[in-house]
């Protein structure tokens, strides 16, 4: 019985430094299959404009055609400025109605010998109206080659949430956007 109490609490303990985020079978992804505004892609660049909430992961970065979307900023060449207005790229999603949040995460590349980079930063922002955001979490440290980004949403309630990604370099590329409820904590990697 002393082995298996130990076992338990060296997994809690493990998974809480690692911070892993663990889904029950019931977590449903709020944002499959929703539009993203802000999510456009210039014909000059529409080899990188993969769905944002398809549900597809891209395990590695790929030239491949639509794996991932690229938001370009040249910030020397602002007019070559392609779906990052002033270098600020702010894919939103609809989730339809208001909702008790619980996270949301962004799937990522960060692969400068491509000249893929991570952002400066990426804030995630929720509103009721579409109109009105409001900040709630932001990160400024990421993590080389792919990974997912999270975001800790608790105790918000909304019905848009957007991502403020202030590009620090000409490309970012990203290949989803997922968002959970309350009742869920993350999503499965």
């Amino acid at each position: 019985m002393k082995k298996i109490l130990a076992t338990l609490l060296v997994v809690a303990l493990v998974a809480s430094v690692c911070g892993m985020m663990l889904v029950s079978a019931d977590a449903a992804n709020l944002a499959l299959g929703k539009e993203v505004a802000n999510a456009t892609v210039n014909v000059a660049n529409a080899n990188y404009c993969a769905n944002l909430t398809d549900g597809v992961i891209a395990d590695a970065i790929s030239s491949d055609n639509g794996v991932w979307f690229g938001y370009l900023y040249n910030k020397d060449k602002p007019e070559n400025a392609n779906t990052a207005e002033n270098g600020i790229a702010i894919p939103t999603i609809d989730l339809g109605e208001v909702t008790e949040l619980g996270s949301a995460r962004i799937h990522i590349v960060d692969q400068a010998d491509w000249g893929i980079c991570a952002p400066d930063s990426i804030v995630a922002q929720v509103s009721n109206d579409g109109e009105n955001f409001t900040d709630v979490a932001t990160v400024t440290e990421f993590q080389s080659g792919v990974a997912w980004v999270e975001f800790d949403l608790s105790g918000q309630s909304a019905q848009y949430v957007r991502l403020a990604i202030d590009l620090s370099t000409t490309w970012f590329f990203l290949d989803e956007i997922e968002s959970y409820g309350a009742a869920s904590e993350g999503g499965e990697d």
